[in-house]
């Protein structure tokens, strides 16, 4: 099991939505339907919910949409890899995130998600869909069993 942790992810873009995509040695996997998720927000302090639902993607949409590039605006998540790299399942995801929206109020939420043909994963990419990311950290660990 992996434990992967995006802190203060801040875009170029304002509205930014990030998202996720795993990869073997072949490289990141961008396929138009390698992905499947279900996502879901809670909005700005309010009753405001949406959801995202994707059978056939080419990422892992994370909570936290419409991130803001101002002062003080960013995202942070925490991904769960429930698979080893070399498991026989597909790779199964599941977390939460939180972010700092356009209008400096904040939306979040849980996912979970899969890579819809088993790899053996090998690496991770987070990025924005629109711009790139001016700072923040991605930080993977490795939790062993006993």
């Amino acid at each position: 099991t992996y434990l992967i942790a995006l802190a203060d992810m801040h875009p170029a873009s304002d509205g930014a939505n990030i998202g996720i995509q795993l990869g073997d040695s072949s490289g990141i996997d961008t396929g138009a339907c390698d992905y499947g998720y279900y996502t879901q927000n809670l909005k700005d302090y309010e009753t405001t919910y949406s959801a995202a639902v994707a059978e056939g993607s080419a990422r892992i949409l994370l909570p936290g949409d419409g991130v803001g590039n101002a002062a003080g605006e960013g995202v942070g998540a925490v991904i769960w890899l429930h698979r080893p790299g070399d498991g026989v399942t597909k790779p199964i995801l599941s977390g939460h995130g939180i972010a700092v929206v356009g209008s400096g109020r904040i939306t979040g939420g849980d996912f979970f998600a899969e890579r819809t043909a088993v790899i053996t994963v090998d690496r991770v990419l987070a990025k924005f869909d629109t711009g790139n990311i001016v700072s923040g950290r991605m930080t993977v660990w490795g939790l062993a069993h006993a």
